[in-house]
C-alpha cells in the first residue's frame, strides 16, 4: 500500500545521460509544495560527488539515500520496498544517450509503477497513461507533477503497473523471440539459396 512518505526509486550508473540532477530538482520542488517523499538513488559513476554535492545543496540529505552501487540481485528488494520507479533519462547535447533502460522492464515485471522521460526507445515499453508515465526530458516539473499523480491515484498507478507487465511480458517472451530469430534466419537462408 502506497502511503506517506512515499517512497521513489532510481537506478543507474551516474552519468551524463540518466537525468539524475532534474530528479533531484524535482524532489526538492516536491517537498516545498509539502508533498511527502523520499528518494532511494541507487548507483555510482563518474557524477557521483556532483550528485551528493546538488542534493546537500539542495536540503535533501534526509530524505535522499545514496546508498551506492548495490548488486543486480539485491535490486529486487529495493523495487518491492519502493512504491515507484523513476527514469529520468536524457540525451546528452553530443548525441549521447541510453537506449532501454533494464532496470525499467525489471520494475514493470515487478508490477511497480514507472515513471520515465519521453526519449530514445523508453516508449516501446513506457506507453504514457498505459503501462507508465512518459514525461519530456529535463523537465522537473513534469517529474514531479507525474509523481503526484501516481500517488493521488494508486489504483489507476497499479493498473498501469500490471499492463507493464503484461506488455514486458509479451515484448520479451523467449520462446517468441527466439523463434523470430529462427525464422529471419530460415527465411534469409531460403533467399540466398534461390
Amino acid at each position: 500500500p502506497m502511503q506517506a512518505p512515499y517512497r521513489l526509486l532510481a537506478v543507474g550508473r551516474f552519468a551524463r545521460t540518466k537525468g539524475f540532477p532534474e530528479l533531484l530538482t524535482a524532489v526538492a520542488r516536491l517537498r516545498r509544495e509539502n508533498v511527502p517523499v523520499t528518494l532511494t538513488l541507487v548507483g555510482d559513476g563518474n557524477w557521483h560527488h556532483k550528485l551528493v554535492k546538488m542534493r546537500d545543496d539542495l536540503g535533501l540529505t534526509q530524505v535522499v539515500a545514496m546508498p551506492g552501487f548495490i548488486p543486480h540481485d539485491k535490486i529486487c528488494g529495493f523495487m518491492l520496498d519502493h512504491d515507484m520507479l523513476i527514469m529520468p533519462s536524457v540525451v546528452h547535447t553530443n548525441g549521447d544517450r541510453d537506449g532501454i533502460p533494464n532496470v525499467i522492464m525489471e520494475a514493470l515485471s515487478h508490477r511497480m509503477p514507472v515513471i520515465a522521460t519521453d526519449v530514445c526507445g523508453i516508449a516501446e515499453v513506457v506507453i504514457d497513461g498505459e503501462t507508465g508515465l512518459l514525461v519530456p526530458q529535463r523537465n522537473p516539473r513534469a517529474l514531479a507533477d507525474a509523481v503526484r499523480r501516481i500517488v493521488s491515484d494508486r489504483d489507476a498507478a497499479l493498473k498501469m503497473a500490471e499492463a507493464g507487465r503484461a506488455h514486458v511480458e509479451k515484448l520479451f517472451d523467449p520462446a517468441r523471440n527466439i523463434a523470430a530469430v529462427y525464422d529471419l534466419y530460415v527465411d534469409e537462408c531460403a533467399r540466398a539459396a534461390r
